[in-house]
């Protein structure tokens, strides 16, 4: 797993924490996280880094199971 960029941004009047990085397959991807200020987005930034590096895509990839999927179960 390899971080590939740390940006913080401002989208529709709320600051965004962006990191895009690699994945073990050499996949990349991207996660946002919306904050109220700068520091805040910073803070949420710093948090984001840890979680991906310490639990890895499995706990970012657990929030985007669809409902389809579920029911086909």
């Amino acid at each position: 797993m390899k971080i590939l960029q740390r940006t913080i941004r401002k989208a529709r009047g709320k600051h965004c924490a962006r990191i895009r990085f690699e994945d073990d397959n050499g996949k990349t991807r991207e996660v946002l996280r919306t904050a109220e200020s700068k520091s805040e987005a910073k803070t949420r930034l710093a948090q984001l880094e840890v979680e991906i590096l310490e639990k890895g895509t499995a706990r970012l990839e657990a929030g985007k199971v669809r409902s389809g999927s579920l029911l086909n179960t």
